[in-house]
């Protein structure tokens, strides 16, 4: 159907390179724009930069909004805003292998709410 692509690119750029070598990086999308990047803040992460991990939460978030203003236009409601705290949680498995195990989507706007259920109710 789509194919989507980004650029990663991280540099050394000469700092040693040992466990806590420099996290931040650069992310570059076909439209031209640029995201600084880095890991976590508690993983020696640059907290000014976007984490993969609440990048990963938001994509899902922002396909979820998308996808229920697709609905909402389809079925001629009109939406005034959207608003999603959502949350994921990362967490290692038995083998010690970090992961994002859950990710909850938590809109605010009681209109998207009934909405929702009234989705629910008409397509069983």
């Amino acid at each position: 159907m789509s194919e989507h692509t980004a650029d990663i690119e991280w540099r050394r750029d000469g700092r040693n390179f040992d466990v806590t070598y420099d996290r931040n990086h650069e992310w570059r999308f076909d439209s031209g724009v640029v995201v600084p990047a880095s890991s976590a803040s508690d993983l020696f992460g640059d907290p000014t930069r976007v984490d993969p991990e609440e990048a990963f939460v938001a994509s899902i978030s922002s396909c979820h909004m998308l996808w229920f203003l697709y609905l909402a236009a389809e079925q001629g409601s009109v939406v005034d805003s959207y608003v999603d705290r959502a949350v994921g949680h990362m967490q290692r498995d038995e083998h010690g292998v970090t992961w994002i195990t859950d990710v909850a989507l938590r809109t605010s706007d009681t209109t998207n709410k009934r909405f929702f259920r009234r989705v629910n109710l008409q397509r069983g």
